[in-house]
């Protein structure tokens, strides 16, 4: 647990970024999400996230996107956001579930490890993440 902690700090720090606490989500939160995204957020945002007609949602691009909300960029916005926004052509129509799984997914795509407990909205309320704008 300390080697992916200390990994995680010099990732988001190599990236320009302040080091953040690692999420709390489990493998198989990642494994459902990544089936859930390739049901309903592919066709938009491209199967390796890359962006399409929506945008990226991993890496540089999305992290650009998010230090330009008017917000501080936590686990909690982003699963407000996709639970409320996503999918673009019926918002909200998944479950409470579905939508954790998904950001878990994302989270994970952006290097966050997942680890022994699952998310929940209240586990994502306390995820800091991204504090310092990347470098471009």
């Amino acid at each position: 647990m300390r080697t992916a902690i200390a990994t995680l700090l010099t990732m988001g720090t190599a990236l320009g970024q302040s080091p953040s606490v690692p999420a709390t989500f489990t493998s198989a939160q990642v494994v459902r999400g990544a089936q859930l995204f390739l049901q309903h957020c592919a066709v938009c945002h491209g199967k390796a996230m890359q962006g399409k007609i929506g945008p990226a949602l991993k890496g540089h691009p999305f992290r650009a996107t998010w230090f330009n909300a008017s917000f501080q960029f936590t686990g909690k916005s982003l699963y407000k956001f996709v639970s409320q926004q996503m999918p673009l052509t019926a918002p909200g129509s998944l479950s409470k579930t579905d939508y954790l799984d998904l950001v878990s997914y994302i989270l994970s795509q952006n290097g966050i490890p997942a680890g022994a407990r699952p998310a929940t909205r209240s586990s994502l309320a306390r995820l800091e993440l991204w504090k310092a704008k990347p470098r471009s």
